[in-house]
């Protein structure tokens, strides 16, 4: 099955810290692993940073839970039940969903800051990404909207203000710099390609001669 979402993680986090003892980030995430059966494949998955999903949507139920005081941390990256949490274990660990953390004021208070326009409960229950997740995805949306806008501007330009575009890339890139570079734009051939003379390295000790079509 996919990894599953973060608030769904949990309850089964609840049942894991239900022994009373402390346990480690990497053992709440193995637990969860084996509870919901998940395969070599599941658990190997990353998001867009680089990140490993499942350790991630593990790490942000924890701070969930966290920020509604049913979890603490008495050692870094070591977690066990407060008297809430130890109380939510009592009632069945299954009560522990965002509706019932939403019962306590510092959760409360988290969730004001972290929710984002009209982003509502509702709709973060409707969504199988962590926070992280979203914010990544939306980056990765407004970079894709950044590129295509970037093109469309570039195929406005003509030739020669292209070639003179590509010698300053090159130039922000580190060859040398605009004075050094100042006559790296060849004179206008008609050929269609992109022709220009460019330092070849940062200090301008070399140059080098681009040509493509």
């Amino acid at each position: 099955m996919a990894v599953p979402k973060f608030y769904e993680l949990m309850p089964v986090i609840i049942n894991c810290l239900g022994d009373g003892k402390i346990h480690t980030l990497k053992e709440l995430t193995l637990y969860c692993a084996d509870v919901f059966k998940l395969s070599d494949e599941d658990k190997a998955e990353v998001i867009s940073s680089g990140q490993n999903r499942l350790h991630n949507r593990v790490g942000w139920a924890k701070t969930y839970m966290m920020k509604a005081g049913l979890i603490e941390s008495p050692q870094r990256a070591h977690f066990c039940l407060t008297a809430l949490g130890k109380n939510a274990f009592q009632q069945g660990a299954e009560c522990v969903t965002l509706e019932y953390l939403n019962q306590f004021e510092t959760f409360k208070d988290f969730q004001g800051h972290s929710l984002h326009g009209d982003e509502s409960e509702q709709q973060i229950s409707s969504n199988s990404e962590s926070p992280q997740e979203r914010i990544a995805s939306a980056l990765k949306e407004l970079d894709d909207e950044l590129v295509e806008d970037l093109m469309s501007e570039i195929m406005k330009i003509s030739p020669y203000d292209f070639e003179r575009l590509v010698v300053k890339l090159l130039i922000a890139m580190g060859y040398g710099t605009m004075e050094e570079n100042k006559d790296a734009v060849t004179p206008k051939s008609g050929d269609e390609g992109i022709d220009g003379i460019v330092s070849a390295d940062k200090f301008g000790f070399d140059c080098i001669y681009i040509q493509a079509k």
